[in-house]
């Protein structure tokens, strides 16, 4: 069932910035700790879903929130033709929320001359992305704080 019709799309303001890291945070313990160890996924909450960061990422990036009356649903930034973060509150996942923040963005890389969006996907969100049109291109391991971290790179060509 999808909520689509109801549900708000606007730029990401500075006080939307403890909600967002709630959903983060929420969904790093939640969906992230079914694929990955303890010890990344605490990484990630550390490093990714305090307010403070998604407030320094604000100010470098494209950010949007997806909102229904006054609650945020969803999350994205884009730099230049990457998503960098999506995040849908765990109640929300496949309404339709992360389609349409994907499909807002899509259209202002494309207004910026991009021929195509790049992610980095986590092992969980790599079927999702698939299912709006992704393709992967390779699994890549990078390293953060000496762990070593499974990511998978796609992209999509822009139409």
């Amino acid at each position: 069932m999808r909520i689509v019709g109801k549900v708000k799309f606007r730029r990401f303001h500075k006080n939307d910035a403890s909600v967002v890291s709630e959903i983060v945070k929420y969904n790093d313990l939640i969906i992230a700790s079914k694929s990955y160890s303890p010890r990344v996924v605490s990484l990630w909450i550390n490093e990714r879903s305090s307010p403070e960061y998604i407030l320094e990422k604000s100010i470098r990036r494209d950010c949007f929130v997806a909102e229904r009356g006054k609650k945020i649903l969803g999350y994205i930034n884009l730099k230049g033709n990457i998503i960098k973060m999506l995040f849908v509150n765990v109640a929300f996942h496949g309404k339709g929320i992360g389609r349409s923040l994907v499909n807002r963005i899509e259209i202002i890389a494309k207004n910026n001359g991009y021929k195509k969006l790049i992610c980095k996907s986590n092992i969980n969100s790599e079927k999702f992305y698939k299912s709006i049109g992704f393709r992967r291109v390779r699994v890549i391991h990078k390293k953060d704080n000496g762990i070593k971290i499974k990511k998978i790179l796609m992209e999509k060509q822009i139409k």
